[in-house]
């Protein structure tokens, strides 16, 4: 561990300390927004472009991430990361299915037609469920975006990070 800002952060059960260093950190730092887009982009560092779309580049399954600095405040993105479950856009929570066979699903709802549901889960996988065989369907309040991405990122890079997503101001339809 060389230096605080490029130590890697979160124990693997977390906890409030670096909680609580990750949010002081984005909030009073500046950040580079261009490493922070750089980490956005690069797929194998980042697993946001799985399921958040960013211009022309990544999946609809999450929320867009174009234009979300016009949308949203730091400490609501801020928080978002950290606490996925604290607040979840209308339209993307999740639904969690019980097949016929016995098998359970949850992922969030792409598509609903008379006869068929479409569930993606947080792995980018899409399940085209016939009606007929679902057993049971349930909405619920939960996030597919799983917890804890935040640690596969150092302090400095999950500032650059904030700093590019509160940078990014311009409409879905650039």
């Amino acid at each position: 561990m060389s230096s605080r800002g490029s130590r890697k952060v979160g124990a693997p059960t977390g906890t409030m300390v670096e909680y609580e260093r990750l949010v002081e950190a984005a909030l009073a730092r500046t950040g580079n927004v261009e490493r922070g887009r750089k980490r956005l982009l690069t797929v194998e560092k980042s697993q946001c472009l799985k399921c958040h779309r960013l211009g022309d580049q990544g999946e609809k399954i999450g929320s867009e991430l174009t234009g979300i600095g016009s949308r949203f405040s730091r400490v609501h993105i801020i928080e978002s990361l950290l606490e996925p479950l604290r607040t979840i856009a209308a339209g993307f929570q999740s639904q969690t299915v019980a097949m016929n066979d016995g098998q359970v699903l949850s992922g969030l709802k792409i598509i609903e037609t008379a006869d068929t549901l479409v569930l993606a889960d947080n792995q980018k996988k899409k399940h085209s469920l016939l009606k007929a065989d679902i057993e049971e369907s349930q909405a619920h309040a939960g996030s597919i975006m799983p917890d804890g991405l935040e640690k596969t990122l150092t302090v400095d890079e999950f500032v650059d990070l904030i700093s590019f997503l509160t940078s990014e101001k311009q409409s879905a339809g650039r």
